[in-house]
């Protein structure tokens, strides 16, 4: 029954809508012409996993990964699978241009340096207490009950330990 909280979902692909994702970079591809001084962006040249979604709609978006860290591109225009030259718009709202350009320097890097630096990818502050909340929210999808899931997400020994403990602090934590 511990399948739930071991699994991270590291391989998992998840494209987010730029409606809703502040860190989804728009762009758009046009093909390139015979006098374009712009040097192309091909797909299949970076050294990183990409997987494209065409939508319904016909916009394409990109999901670049290597090991670590990920970039999201929502691509309308040209067909992305083809050399192109991407565009974006220059001016945003105050909400949103620190993410747009933190995505606009992640595409520069792994264009001209070949990679997704780290520091482009601060840790989430709250990311510790979100994944023990979802791997805790599927463990109960699952059917566990919640020594189950304390015994997953903390440990056997802490809960053989202190599950009986009136004051309830580790119920309280799952």
């Amino acid at each position: 029954m511990s399948c739930f909280a071991e699994s991270h979902g590291r391989n998992s692909l998840v494209f987010w809508s730029p409606l809703w994702c502040v860190h989804v970079l728009p762009v758009i591809a046009e093909q390139l012409s015979a006098s374009s001084v712009t040097s192309p962006f091909e797909l299949s040249a970076l050294p990183c996993r990409a997987t494209v979604l065409l939508a319904p709609d016909k916009d394409q978006h990109v999901l670049l990964r290597n090991a670590e860290h990920t970039l999201q591109l929502a691509v309308s225009g040209a067909d992305i699978l083809h050399p192109v030259c991407l565009r974006t718009e220059a001016i945003w709202p105050a909400t949103l241009s620190k993410h747009r350009l933190r995505a606009l320097e992640c595409l520069n890097a792994l264009t001209l340096a070949q990679h997704l630096p780290a520091r482009l990818f601060p840790p989430e502050k709250r990311c510790s207490r979100l994944t023990f909340v979802l791997r805790a929210l599927d463990g109960s999808l699952a059917g566990a009950s919640h020594r189950e899931l304390a015994e997953a997400l903390i440990g056997q020994r802490r809960v053989h330990a202190d599950w009986r403990d009136p004051r309830d602090h580790l119920r309280d934590r799952i």
